[in-house]
């Protein structure tokens, strides 16, 4: 038998901004915690509207599947005495899982035999599980604020109205956030606000639409789409659907609507990203523009009340538009009265963090960095490095980014041209704010992505120096997201860019020296590791195994770009047919020498055939190997390195390395050093898992 499940937690309006990430959350959480609960099923959906959140299971299993376990009780050397009597801690195991010791069976594991016992755990009925893990389940939601309300200490990002939990036709025992569960939701807040009651889970969608509710996100979002498109293509133009818009007014409205508006054309005078961001950031509105790419003074709001007369909708989105736009206008023109070196000279007065000093300091910092940065380069134009990186920030002291901090780089870019900047120039400056997301664009100079990374590594190594470390879910200073950037950019540049995350982290920390708060060591430590921990999730996110990371990280991961390399080509040797016993032979060579191990194996003091063998195996291996790793070409480094193996093989078989004369033991110890000393370059093959 199977089921359908809903669970539904209606609030107040969430934050549209941080839906995206929480809906993502429930699901993989969802299907997490069933999972972990043994409750099995055919789909799960995520389902939402700006005043609810929706989980619906379908074809969930009714029971848990009865659960073999082995439960272990003390050592077999502890449970009998030197007669063979059971001792009591063996009648004791024995009576607390009630089953007689005759009943106890053997258990052999690493370190020896342990007395235990099967145990068949019956399984429960979903009705009885699936209460705690739907309330831990909103509980864990993560959403970066939440607040409180009423006389309660529940905390949520917005007050708890009601909540839907169906099996099936069943009410679930649950209570979240103080709220207990029913049957009872509620469709559109305006155009139908009573109760709707559903005797099954099955009609939640097909009830909320005749509410005036579409919690199907995908469908909001075509419906959304559609109705923009078209009343920009009744007018005879073209819809600009950026997704960033798209995605937050998805979450703003439960049934669509299409409202086009008007602004003065006066305003397409300024720069059409002055022009676009009130509209498009603070109005939540689409721009239009002609089939030839031009703006045009027409926006499109998507109301949350259709059938309702659209003038008064229209004419408020006008006017603040046009008042957004008339403050945009007076910004730009002031700002233009005087230039972007004035306006570094500004900086001074700014503060950019309380222990990191003003924002003339971290420029002077980020002029520094990107001058050591360019050694590492090809091709760069040192003139516009220099240049962009003493105006990097100038735009931070403008009324326009004051105003509207969106257009940070991007009123700075238009700036810079308009002071007769080369374009050079004015591009890193706009570039060096990317990636603006986990996932956004990268620059696309070198030089904008020389400045970006020294912009980054002065945040995040001088929040870290002064105690600023992100932790859990809190990074207010965003520095997870400006590590991952410097991270991508390196591996984007790294046929132009050899960049060493020691050494410009090393190169920061001099320049902060007299704001750290620790010893530079210490923060330098923390820093690399917090790049390494960046750098591992990006390649586990790219599709590489986890162990595969790990033992490539093990061998260093100074050089993103190289690393990407060394994961690239273990992972196509771990395609090759013998990879499985080429592996262990690898791990034994380097799990058998002691820690710290160093020397050069002395071929007089070889005792056998095979010693010969794989020193001049290794030896003539060595030169080619080492030419592949400078190169990078670590494929065929290690192409080179598997056809050792029968060499290897035959060694072990043939001789005990550690032999009881310590001459003879630390020359094969110094002969397996040698060949380690190839393999560990590339990585640590003891970090790989065996496959089943």
């Amino acid at each position: 038998m199977s089921a359908t499940l809903l669970l539904e937690v209606g609030a107040e309006e969430l934050p549209p901004s941080e839906l995206p990430t929480v809906l993502a959350a429930l699901g993989d959480n969802a299907a997490r915690d069933l999972g972990q609960a043994r409750l099995t099923y055919e789909t799960l959906t995520v389902q939402a509207s700006p005043r609810r959140l929706a989980l619906v299971v379908v074809g969930l299993v009714d029971r848990q599947p009865p659960q073999r376990t082995t439960v272990t009780g003390p050592s077999k050397k502890a449970a009998f005495d030197a007669a063979g009597k059971p001792t009591k801690a063996a009648e004791g195991f024995a009576r607390s899982q009630g089953v007689t010791v005759e009943q106890l069976m053997t258990i052999s594991t690493e370190r020896g035999e342990y007395l235990g016992v099967d145990r068949l755990e019956e399984g429960r009925p979903a009705a009885e599980v699936l209460p705690d893990v739907l309330a831990r389940l909103v509980a864990t939601l993560p959403f970066a604020k939440q607040m409180r309300w009423g006389e309660g200490d529940v905390r949520f990002s917005r007050p708890i109205r009601w909540v839907v939990a169906l099996l099936d036709d069943v009410v679930l025992p649950v209570s979240i956030m103080g709220v207990p569960a029913g049957r009872i939701t509620y469709g559109h807040r305006f155009l139908h606000p009573a109760a709707v009651s559903l005797a099954h889970a099955r009609e939640y969608a097909q009830k909320l639409e005749a509410a005036r509710v579409i919690v199907d996100i995908a469908r909001r979002r075509t419906m959304v789409r559609d109705a923009v498109t078209a009343a920009a293509t009744d007018l005879g133009h073209r819809a600009v659907v950026d997704a960033s818009t798209l995605e937050t007014v998805v979450h703003l409205v439960e049934w669509p609507a299409a409202v086009v508006g008007s602004f003065s054309k006066d305003f397409l005078d300024l720069p059409r990203q002055v022009v676009e961001t009130p509209i498009r950031h603070h109005q939540r509105c689409f721009v239009m523009e002609t089939a030839d790419g031009r703006l045009v003074p027409r926006f499109i709001a998507v109301s949350n009340m259709p059938g309702v007369d659209p003038v008064e909708i229209r004419r408020g989105n006008e006017r603040v538009i046009r008042a957004r736009l008339a403050d945009a206008d007076f910004y730009f023109r002031e700002d233009l009265k005087s230039t972007p070196d004035a306006r570094t000279n500004l900086l001074t007065g700014m503060v950019f963090q309380d222990r990191l000093g003003t924002l003339r300091e971290k420029t002077d910092r980020i002029v520094q960095l990107v001058a050591h940065l360019a050694t590492a380069a090809s091709g760069v134009d040192a003139y516009a490095l220099g240049r962009s990186a003493h105006l990097v920030k100038s735009d931070l002291a403008s009324g326009m980014v004051r105003e509207f901090p969106e257009l940070e780089g991007v009123i700075g870019e238009e700036y810079a041209l308009r002071a007769g900047e080369p374009r050079a120039v004015a591009r890193a400056i706009r570039e060096h704010y990317l990636p603006r997301s986990a996932d956004g664009a990268l620059p696309e100079s070198l030089e904008g992505a020389l400045l970006s990374i020294a912009d980054k590594i002065d945040t995040i190594a001088g929040c870290i120096g002064v105690g600023l470390m992100p932790t859990g879910s809190q990074d207010p200073y965003a520095l997870r997201r400006q590590a991952q950037g410097v991270v991508n950019i390196a591996i984007a540049f790294g046929d132009r860019v050899r960049l060493s995350l020691d050494a410009v982290v090393r190169r920061a920390l001099e320049l902060l020296a007299a704001k750290l708060t620790e010893p530079a060591d210490t923060t330098r430590d923390r820093v690399l590791e917090f790049f390494r921990a960046r750098l591992a999730t990006i390649l586990v996110g790219r599709g590489a195994r986890a162990d595969v990371v790990d033992a490539v990280l093990a061998s260093g991961f100074d050089e993103p770009a190289e690393v990407v390399r060394r994961v690239e080509a273990l992972a196509t040797l771990m395609q090759r047919d013998d990879w499985d016993p080429l592996v262990v032979t690898f791990k034994r060579t380097i799990n058998i020498l002691p820690p710290d191990f160093t020397g050069r194996p002395d071929p007089a003091r070889f005792v056998h055939d095979a010693e010969r063998a794989l020193h001049d195996a290794t030896t003539a291996c060595r030169e080619p190997v080492g030419a592949a790793l400078r190169a990078g070409d670590y494929a065929q480094a290690l192409t080179r390195l598997a056809a050792l193996r029968p060499r290897v093989d035959a060694f072990f078989d043939a001789v005990m390395v550690m032999d009881k004369d310590p001459a003879v033991r630390d020359n094969r110890l110094a002969l397996l050093r040698g060949l380690a000393d190839l393999l560990l370059p590339v990585a640590d093959l003891r970090k790989i898992q065996a496959t089943a």
